[in-house]
């Protein structure tokens, strides 16, 4: 596969990967020793790996969880009124409180 730098230079993808260099005057001196230990690296990565399996499989869990939904019924009741009257006299001014 073939690309393009800024200059307009094409290249392939290897020759590019070739020509990177690491810059060790980039990073703190405790750091570079840190990412250039790939042990380190990869004990570390092991580790978090192992923390999360164990961590997964010791999180509980529920299939079906308990959901308690709250509900409120209100009756309003006006003797010898129309349903209409009722919902516009009172519904409606209960429901905006």
């Amino acid at each position: 596969m073939k690309h393009e730098n800024e200059n307009g230079t094409r290249y392939h993808v290897s020759q590019y990967l070739q020509k990177l260099k690491y810059n060790s005057s980039d990073y703190p001196k405790v750091l570079k020793n840190y990412i250039t230990n790939m042990r380190l690296v990869a004990l570390v990565l092991i580790f978090l790996i192992f923390g999360g399996v164990i961590a997964f499989v010791t999180i509980p869990r529920t299939l079906n969880p308990e959901i308690n939904i709250a509900v409120v019924v209100v009756t309003t009741v006006m003797p010898g009124a129309t349903p209409t009257d009722v919902e516009s006299l009172i519904t409606k001014k209960v429901e905006k409180e």
